[in-house]
Order: structure tokens, then C-alpha cells, then sequence
């Protein structure tokens, strides 16, 4: 059972602020009012940097091989780019996103391995 698997309260909130805020968006709707989710994937932070650091700590390892490891493990190779979170966020706040709303967005870079969003 990996690490992700034994986060059963935090996968418990999450669930529950999308429901929160998928019955939020239909409240406000009329007032020209839009909530959305965006999802984030890796982005390296100094939280994700730990999170490497800890990985080679744990598997005798370097930094730089676990970090490459975890790249390898996601679908673009990559993490994914701060800027790509705005630009998503960006399109939601705008005049052009204004039709989106109750809407789950994975901005991961094709991390998430759920149906439907």
C-alpha cells in the first residue's frame, strides 16, 4: 500500500469540498457568481522537494535520482509548470470562462487516474 493509499481523511475532505463546492456554484449561478475546482498535480515545491529528499533518504539513493524517478512516474515525464496553473485559473476568472462553473479541473498533466473530475 503506497503513501497516497493510506490518506484516507485527507481523500474524505477532498471528496467532500468538491461536493461543498459543486452545491455552492449551483447556489450562487444566478448571480453571475462561478466556483470551480482546479486539481493541481506535481508542481516542484519546496513541499515536493522534501517529499524527494525523503524518498532518497529512504531508498540510499540521491536526490537527484529520486527526483528523476518521480518524473518518470507521471504520464508527461514532467512536473508540471506553475504557469500552467494560472493559465487555467486565469481562464476561469475571465469573461471567457464565464460558462464554466461546478467543474472539477485537473491541471496534473494527465496524473489522475479518476473517470470523471
Amino acid at each position: 500500500m503506497s503513501r497516497r493509499d493510506r490518506l484516507a481523511l485527507s481523500n474524505v475532505f477532498r471528496t467532500a469540498l468538491i461536493a461543498y463546492l459543486k452545491t455552492l456554484s449551483r447556489e450562487v449561478a444566478a448571480e453571475g457568481i462561478t466556483v470551480n475546482a482546479v486539481l493541481p498535480g506535481n508542481y516542484l515545491t519546496s513541499r515536493l522537494r522534501q517529499l524527494i529528499a525523503d524518498k532518497a533518504k529512504r531508498e540510499g539513493t540521491s536526490v537527484e535520482a529520486a527526483e528523476q524517478a518521480m518524473r518518470n512516474a507521471l504520464p508527461q515525464k514532467k512536473f508540471q509548470a506553475p504557469a500552467d496553473l494560472a493559465a487555467m485559473v486565469a481562464l476561469l476568472a475571465s469573461e471567457r470562462g464565464a460558462s464554466v462553473t461546478g467543474a472539477s479541473i485537473p491541471v496534473d498533466g494527465g496524473m489522475s487516474r479518476f473517470l470523471l473530475a
